[in-house]
């Protein structure tokens, strides 16, 4: 379950007919985290993040302070840790998200190598 206060997601695509649908299917994922964390740091001056029924309901106190973890840590970008992937010999068949993948629409997804 994915909460206000979640910070980090392990995001797994898998497949035995297509490594280039696997990347797509990712890239979609990604793309659109991005968008909406983009959104959410955009609109976060509206008081629209503070929901504290949604945090009470969840089992979360509301944060009196109505912001949320990517603001307190100074974070504007999603941040995707670049991984190797692998056949099933331990070979490396790719690294993703390489340089090409993402496309140029992703000017807040920061992309640690």
């Amino acid at each position: 379950k994915i909460k206000k206060t979640t910070s980090a997601l392990f995001l797994e695509v898998t497949s035995a007919a297509s490594l280039q649908t696997c990347k797509q299917v990712m890239d979609a994922l990604v793309l659109k985290m991005a968008e909406i964390n983009k959104y959410t740091l955009e609109n976060q001056e509206d008081g629209s993040l503070s929901d504290p029924d949604a945090d009470a309901v969840s089992g979360q106190p509301p944060d009196p302070s109505g912001s949320s973890g990517a603001e307190k840590a100074g974070s504007t970008a999603l941040v995707v840790e670049q991984v190797r992937v692998l056949d099933e010999d331990g070979h490396l068949k790719v690294v993703y998200p390489s340089k090409t993948d993402l496309g140029l629409a992703a000017p807040h997804v920061t992309v640690i190598r």
